[in-house]
């Protein structure tokens, strides 16, 4: 395993932002749109994931839209499905960053899913069918809950998965 060693936070500590998570949850700092490019793309086939922060009512939420790779061990022969979380037990600290991303077999789709599409239960089943359901019965999810950490790195965010380092940058 290679081990990836990142510097400080010069530039946003210059800034005097402060990247901490706050008592009541996350800095306002943090808010924005993360994209991770995914580097096997094709023309059919778009696997970025994304990071969304945003203020409500005075917090800071966060959701997270990936791919059923991050719930399986290996996927082999079949297209990934497609979903959009919340962002649970959000923490930074010092430049680092932890959450944890938990999802049920009926939060994959056959499609990429949009950011205007802040969870599962706001998407229309014609428009994008269920991954399992209707695209790959039988399928079994290693696993349903993950937990991801990285660093906050100037406006990006680099969080190391099973599969390697995911660099998303502010969009």
């Amino acid at each position: 395993m290679v081990r990836i060693v990142f510097g400080l936070l010069a530039l946003s500590l210059i800034a005097g932002c402060n990247l901490d998570s706050q008592e009541n949850g996350l800095p306002k700092d943090i808010v924005g749109t993360y994209e991770y490019f995914y580097p096997h793309n094709t023309s059919d086939l778009i696997e970025n994931h994304y990071i969304v922060f945003e203020e409500v009512n005075g917090k800071v939420i966060g959701r997270y839209y990936g791919t059923s790779d991050d719930f399986d061990d290996g996927r082999e022969g079949y297209l990934p499905g497609f979903y959009v979380a919340e962002i649970k037990n959000p923490i930074l600290k010092n430049g680092k960053l932890s959450f944890d991303v938990k999802i049920s077999e009926n939060d994959l789709f056959l499609n990429n899913i949009g950011h205007e599409v802040k969870s599962s239960r706001e998407i229309v089943t014609k428009k994008h069918p269920r991954w399992i359901q209707d695209y790959q019965p039988g399928i079994k999810l290693s696993r349903s809950a993950i937990h991801l950490s990285g660093k906050v790195i100037d406006s990006d965010i680099h969080i190391q998965t099973k599969d390697g380092l995911r660099w998303f940058r502010k969009i």
